[in-house]
């Protein structure tokens, strides 16, 4: 409570000026800014849009991951930041424990309190690990940004002639599936990373004869030392850095996981990596 004069009356306020005010408040919010590193945030867009989910599916039409690439959106937003795509994966040999670990990565990535570690939750607590290709071996990203309009981004991990043909590739955005667009770039074969390292050998491919219980890319609980049937899971992260080349990410995309099966190995034929 203001104090009164001996008169009774309460004197008047004595307030600086109005652009004084106004400019120590500019200079307050400035402070706030810079200290908070405002003025330099970088936001990816996360990829939002898949073309094909490939979910317990064993038909090979259908056993394989699409996703749009929001190119247009990071250009704009975040341009001489943005460098493009990567894809994270993991295998598993049970389908409950893949489902139970999906629903905490998904609740992970779409609460607002969390979203901004998920891709430390990915990789650190799931151990999830990066996926390669034969011809960007260890090349980053694996699918590089570019200048024109969204695209369309395929995985297939099967060995196989024709349109099953494993592979990482991008294509314009067809009419149908995505496939039916314009071939822009043709990464190679899937590649595995196991204890950090990858490499372009059988035993760095997406077959159920080279998964064991020690690859640190593998959640093991199958009883036996082999496996019959088992389930890669793919998440898609926009990646880029920033201004010290610190690597920064976006919020995770859930691609769906793909079967491997013994008998389909064995069926299928060796594709030529051109790579």
């Amino acid at each position: 409570m203001q104090k009164k004069n001996e008169a009774g009356v309460c004197p008047p306020v004595l307030r600086p000026p109005r652009t004084v005010r106004l400019q120590a408040v500019a200079l307050l919010v400035c402070l706030l800014f810079c200290a908070c590193g405002i003025d330099n945030y970088i936001y990816l867009y996360r990829v939002e849009t898949y073309f094909n989910k490939p979910n317990s599916s064993n038909d090979f039409a259908r056993n394989y991951c699409a996703f749009q690439t929001p190119d247009t959106e990071n250009n704009n937003s975040a341009p001489g930041y943005f460098r493009g795509f990567e894809i994270y994966y993991r295998i598993y040999t049970s389908l409950s424990v893949l489902e139970s670990e999906i629903y905490a990565i998904n609740s992970y990535n779409e609460d607002d309190s969390t979203r901004a570690m998920a891709f430390s939750y990915l990789t650190g607590t799931y151990r999830y690990k990066r996926l390669a290709a034969s011809g960007r071996l260890t090349d980053m990203p694996l699918i590089p940004a570019w200048g024109g309009p969204d695209r369309a981004a395929v995985v297939r991990i099967y060995h196989s002639d024709g349109s099953y043909r494993a592979g990482v590739r991008v294509y314009g955005i067809g009419p149908v599936f995505p496939e039916d667009g314009t071939l822009l770039a043709d990464y190679g074969l899937p590649r595995r990373t196991v204890g950090g390292i990858t490499r372009n050998t059988r035993d760095y491919e997406f077959h159920t004869a080279e998964i064991s219980s020690g690859d640190d890319d593998v959640s093991w609980t199958a009883g036996t030392g082999t496996v019959d049937e088992c389930y890669v899971q793919f998440y898609a992260v926009t990646y880029g850095y920033d201004d010290t080349f610190t690597n920064i990410y976006s919020e995770l995309f859930d691609l769906g996981y793909i079967t491997l099966n013994r008998d389909w190995d064995r069926d299928q034929s060796r594709s030529t990596d051109p790579h």
